[in-house]
């Protein structure tokens, strides 16, 4: 039985991964409140936003998955505050665009590319913090997992 954390998110959509990772990718109850918060206050609008489905491809990540993803040390995927997605049907450029120009109460927005694929990062502010609206592009290479970034308006 799935379990929702809003309307349209469930938490094994948040916590999948096709990485065999030992002792699974199981979230704290703290990291479960964050994704909660991410799916009602984030994703949820998203989704209303681009009028399609948004497909989850990386929520919370426990160390070992980070690792294994070759993701940042501090990522906020680790705590529950963050996800990558694609919208189904909608362009990705001008959702990202809409939703970084949006009241969203995001902290952090990335439109990630490595190759040919393209992805959203989206994440919410640390616990007690207010969102800052950080908006920025990335360029991963696909050799060295390294990002470059440059912060869009």
């Amino acid at each position: 039985m799935p379990t929702f954390l809003s309307p349209h998110f469930t938490l094994e959509e948040l916590t999948r991964t096709d990485h065999m990772v030992p002792g699974g990718n199981i979230p704290t109850a703290d990291d479960v409140k964050r994704l909660t918060i991410l799916a009602t206050t984030i994703l949820e609008p998203v989704r209303e936003m681009a009028k399609t489905p948004i497909m989850i491809s990386s929520g919370f990540r426990n160390e070992t998955l980070n690792t294994m993803v070759h993701g940042e040390q501090k990522s906020a995927h680790l705590t529950g505050r963050a996800c990558d997605f694609v919208p189904v049907s909608a362009d990705i450029d001008e959702l990202f665009t809409k939703v970084m120009r949006s009241d969203i109460p995001y902290d952090k927005i990335i439109l990630e590319q490595k190759g040919l694929k393209k992805w959203i990062h989206i994440q919410i502010a640390n616990d007690g913090n207010e969102p800052r609206k950080l908006s920025y592009e990335a360029t991963v290479n696909p050799l060295t997992h390294v990002a470059s970034y440059r912060e869009v308006f």
